[in-house]
């Protein structure tokens, strides 16, 4: 049987695959027993594949696939080479064991969504009741060639905004030290959780106490975590994304 690699999980060996005859999904795992040969032969979204079907042993009943063979990824290549043209693409909603995609068309690729985020709001708008529906996103490929994808209207906390709005305009913010690990200082900045300030990046010299004031510059306002670092203080080395 052919299909197409519609989802591979590279972290859990994992995935789905469409059959080309009877449009059907089927999940497949990677063996992983044999690291260095199986996952550099793991297949990826948009892949062309043979593969057979076989008994789930964990679910009797049920069928599994395995790939047998890898014929090709034009599909990857043309989303690729459409999205440097228009990023905003229109295809299904879908959830998978409680994670978000975005099943993009023609390819019949599943992208994962970068929300629902720790400050989006209306979730139950905009991701539950849409589920399975056509939506618009916006998607971006990283360098290493992974691809995520945003509701074009996913809805923002309005302090996250404001901090995203600091970010562009370099602008200080009041925030308070709330705590701290081995890695981090967590900072209380406006009403929003998960925001840090990373220890690697202060002068060995810097420290703060719980409940300190300090006035900080955003440097990173991402889905799932804003980092910031004390104003007037020098970086001691370049945040990671």
């Amino acid at each position: 049987m052919n299909g197409i690699v519609t989802f591979y999980n590279k972290e859990k060996f994992y995935g789905f695959i469409e059959s080309q005859e009877s449009k059907e999904s089927y999940f497949f795992h990677v063996d992983t027993s044999n690291p260095r040969k199986e996952r550099k032969a793991a297949p990826k979204e948009g892949d062309e594949v043979v593969f057979n079907l076989v008994e789930d042993k964990t679910h009797p009943g049920q069928k599994i696939a395995v790939v047998q063979e890898v014929l090709g990824n034009e599909r990857w290549e043309a989303l690729i080479e459409r999205l440097r043209l228009q990023p905003v693409q229109r295809g299904y909603l879908k959830r998978i064991n409680g994670s978000w995609f975005f099943k993009v068309m023609p390819e019949k690729m599943m992208i994962p969504m970068k929300g629902p985020g720790v400050y989006e709001i209306n979730v139950a708008e905009k991701y539950e009741a849409r589920e399975n529906q056509l939506v618009d996103v916006t998607m971006t490929v990283s360098a290493k060639g992974a691809a995520k994808a945003q509701l074009t209207d996913a809805a923002f906390h309005p302090d996250f905004l404001e901090v995203k709005a600091a970010l562009e305009a370099e602008a200080e913010l009041p925030a308070r030290i709330s705590g701290q690990n081995k890695d981090v200082y967590f900072v209380q900045l406006k009403s929003l959780p998960l925001c840090v300030i990373r220890k690697k990046t202060l002068p060995k010299a810097i420290f703060f106490e719980k409940g300190q004031e300090v006035l900080v510059n955003v440097h990173m306002a991402a889905d799932s975590m804003i980092a910031v670092h004390p104003a007037g203080v020098p970086l001691n080395t370049t945040l990671d994304a």
